[in-house]
C-alpha cells in the first residue's frame, strides 16, 4: 500500500486520508440483479445475510492471521489458498515476526459478480477495510515495519465458491470437509468420507478460493 499523508486523531492515533472507489468492473452488476441471479438457483439466499457473514469472516482472517493459528481457518479455504496462506506465515515465524493486525472493521462489503462455472457457483464481494497494520519482532516485541498509530485502509475481493445444487438452507444445517468436499452435519468432529478433523461450523454458502488485495 503506497504512503498517504497523516493526520493527527485523537488519542496519539493517525487516520490515513483516503479515497478508494471500487473498479468498476465489479461494480457493472447492480447488487439487486446479481442476488435475483443466485435466487433463480437458491430462492432462500439473502445477501444481506452472506455479507453480513463475510465481513464476519473477513476479520476473523485478519485476527487468526496475527495469532498464527490458521488451522482455524482451514475448512473456509481451498487447498491452494490454505498452503500458499500458512507458508506465508511459515515466513514470519522462520523470521521470529508477528504480522500485527488490530481494530479492524469493514467500511463497506458488496456483491461484485456471480458466475457459474462448470459444476461451481462462484460469488464474488468487494469489500473496504479500515485497521492498524505493522509487523514486530517476537522476542522484543519491538516494531520492524510499520507504524502501530496510523490505521490503513485497503480494498480486497473475496470468491466464494460451492457446489451447484447446494443451497442456503443446506449450508445452514451442514459444513463443508475441506480436504474432500462432502457435505458433514453440523457438529461433526470428523469427516465420514475422508477422515479430516471438521472446524467449528458457522452459517456458510461456500468455500474462499481467493482474497486478492488491491492496490490502492
Amino acid at each position: 500500500m503506497p504512503d498517504f499523508d497523516a493526520e493527527k486523531g485523537k488519542q496519539n492515533i493517525s487516520i490515513e486520508k483516503t479515497e478508494i472507489d471500487y473498479p468498476e468492473k465489479y461494480t457493472h452488476y447492480t447488487e439487486e440483479n446479481l442476488e435475483n441471479a443466485i435466487k433463480k438457483y437458491d430462492e432462500d439466499f439473502s445477501k444481506d445475510k452472506f455479507l453480513s457473514w463475510a465481513s464476519e469472516l473477513f476479520v476473523k482472517m485478519q485476527e487468526t492471521w496475527t495469532t498464527g493459528d490458521w488451522n482455524a481457518i482451514r475448512i473456509y479455504e481451498t487447498n491452494e489458498l490454505y498452503e500458499q496462506h500458512s507458508q506465508q506465515l511459515k515466513g514470519y515465524t522462520d523470521r521470529n515476526l508477528t504480522n500485527v493486525m488490530e481494530d479492524i472493521s469493514v467500511q463497506s462489503i458488496r456483491l461484485a459478480d456471480y458466475n457459474q462455472t462448470g459444476d461451481k457457483d462462484v460469488i464474488t464481494i468487494v469489500l473496504k477495510s479500515k485497521m492498524r497494520d505493522y509487523i514486530i519482532n517476537k522476542t522484543t516485541g519491538n516494531i520492524v515495519k510499520g507504524d502501530k498509530t496510523i490505521f490503513r485502509y485497503g480494498m480486497y475481493k473475496m470468491e466464494f465458491i460451492r457446489k451447484t445444487g447446494v443451497k442456503t438452507s443446506d449450508s445452514i444445517n451442514t459444513v463443508q470437509c475441506p480436504n474432500c468436499g462432502a457435505r458433514m452435519p453440523q457438529g461433526a468432529s470428523f469427516c465420514s468420507s475422508c477422515g479430516t478433523k471438521m472446524a467449528e461450523p458457522e452459517h456458510f454458502t461456500g468455500e474462499v478460493v481467493d482474497d486478492e488485495k488491491f492496490d490502492e
